[in-house]
C-alpha cells in the first residue's frame, strides 16, 4: 500500500477537509452520483496488459492522484460493505521519471496543494536519496522501504569508508529521513528542545516543515547526513541514548548533536552565517575522522560537565522530569549561559583543535 501511494503529493488527510467529508458523504448518501461529482484517480504504471472482458493487469502501479477519493471509498466499504457507485480511473504509462512528476503535478487540483509542497516532498528528498546512494546509503523516507528489497539490492548499500567510522559496526547504512530530519532540526538549526519533543512537526506535512525546507535550504545530501552521524556516533561511542545506561544522558542525544554544531560554528570554524548556506566547509572536517572525533569528545566533556552543574540540577527540578527538561528547559536562555561557560572552560583545547581545522582548508 505504501508503494502505491510513493508519487502522491499527500497522504490520506481522513475527514478532516471539506472535500474529504463531501466524499463520504456522498458515498453514504448519493453513491450513484459519485461519478459525477469526483474527478476520480489517476494511476502511473510502467507498463500494462488486458487479461480479458474488465480486467486489466498493472505493472509498477503508483496513484499520483486520488489518494484522497482511494481511501474514502475503503473505509466506506469498510464500515457498510457497500460497493455501490463508480468512478473515472486513468492509467497513464510513463516509465520516465520526469515525466511521472509532472503528471503528479498536474494532476493534484482537488485538496489544495502548494507550489513549495510539490517541490519539497518530490524533488528535495528525491535528490537527497540520489546523492546518498551515490555514497553508499539508503536514504529511507518511507517506513520499512529497504526491507522489501532483495538481499543482493540491499548489499548494494555498503556506505562510504570515513563516514562508517561514525556508526555502530552492525548498521545497515540505511539512514531514516524521520532520524536524519531530527538531527538537522537540533544540529544545524539548534533548536534541540523542538527536535526532541515534536519531530513530527518537521516532517512533510508537518506544522514547521516549511521553516526549514524552504528557498534557503540547498539539496545538498551532508545537510541531514552530517548531523545524522554526529548523532549515531554519541550514541556509539559516548553511551548516549536508551542503550547508553548513563542516567540523564539518555535522554541528552540530540542537546548533543545541538552543542556539538554550537561549538564547531562559534569557536571552531567562526562561521559568519549558518552552514545551511555554505554545507561544503563542514566536509573537510567530517572526512578527518581523528580531528573530528576529538571535537565529538571535547563536546562530551562539555555536556558532561553541564549536566553536573547544580543550576542544571535546579532546572530539571524545575522541570519535574528529564523528558520535561529536554523537550522545554535545554536551551534556554540561561540553560545557554551555562553551556557557553562550559564551553570556555575548555578553550585550551578547543584553540587547538581550531588550529588543526584551520589547516584543513
Amino acid at each position: 500500500r505504501d508503494y502505491v501511494f510513493e508519487s502522491n503529493i499527500r497522504q490520506w488527510m481522513q475527514f478532516k477537509t471539506t472535500v474529504n467529508k463531501g466524499l463520504r458523504e456522498t458515498l453514504q448518501t448519493n453513491p450513484g452520483k459519485f461519478f459525477f461529482y469526483n474527478n476520480g484517480i489517476t494511476i502511473v504504471v510502467s507498463d500494462f496488459s488486458e487479461l480479458g472482458e474488465n480486467m486489466i493487469e498493472l505493472h509498477a502501479p503508483q496513484i499520483v492522484n486520488g489518494a484522497q477519493t482511494s481511501n474514502s471509498i475503503l473505509d466506506h466499504s469498510k464500515r457498510t460493505k457497500n460497493l455501490d457507485g463508480s468512478m473515472t480511473v486513468t492509467i497513464i504509462k510513463a516509465d520516465d521519471e520526469q515525466e511521472q512528476n509532472n503528471i503528479t503535478k498536474y494532476r493534484n487540483s482537488q485538496n489544495s496543494v502548494r507550489g513549495k509542497d510539490l517541490v519539497s516532498l518530490m524533488d528535495f528528498h528525491k535528490s537527497i536519496k540520489s546523492q546518498l546512494k551515490n555514497c553508499g546509503y539508503f536514504y529511507e523516507i518511507q517506513a520499512g522501504s529497504f526491507d522489501t528489497k532483495s538481499k543482493s539490492k540491499q548489499s548494494e548499500y555498503d556506505g562510504d569508508a570515513i563516514y562508517n567510522n561514525y556508526l555502530p559496526d552492525n548498521h545497515k547504512k540505511v539512514i531514516v529521513a524521520k532520524d536524519a530530519i531530527q538531527s538537522l532540526v537540533a544540529g544545524i538549526e539548534q533548536r534541540p528542545t523542538e527536535a526532541y519533543s515534536s519531530p513530527a512537526q518537521f516532517l512533510p506535512r508537518g506544522s514547521k516543515y516549511d521553516d526549514v525546507f524552504n528557498d534557503n535550504l540547498k539539496d545538498d545530501y551532508r545537510i541531514l547526513l552530517y548531523p545524522y552521524l554526529v548523532k549515531e556516533f554519541a550514541k556509539k561511542s559516548l553511551k548516549y541514548g536508551k542503550q547508553g545506561g548513563h542516567k540523564t544522558k539518555r535522554y541528552a542525544t540530540l542537546f548533543f548533536v545541538a552543542v556539538y554544531f554550537r561549538i564547531l560554528h562559534k569557536k571552531i570554524l567562526e562561521s559568519k552565517g549558518d552552514f545551511k548556506g555554505d554545507v561544503r566547509k563542514l566536509e573537510p572536517i567530517f572526512r578527518s575522522f581523528k580531528l573530528n572525533s576529538r571535537i565529538l569528545k571535547i563536546t562530551d566533556i562539555v555536556v558532561t560537565k553541564f549536566l553536573e552543574d547544580t543550576v542544571v540540577d535546579d532546572e530539571i527540578e524545575i522541570a519535574n522530569t528529564k523528558h520535561n527538561f529536554f523537550s522545554q528547559h535545554v536551551w534556554n536562555d540561561a540553560m545557554l549561559r551555562v553551556i557557553d561557560k562550559k564551553i570556555r572552560q575548555e578553550e585550551d583545547e578547543i584553540l587547538a583543535l581550531k588550529k588543526l581545522a584551520t589547516n584543513l582548508f
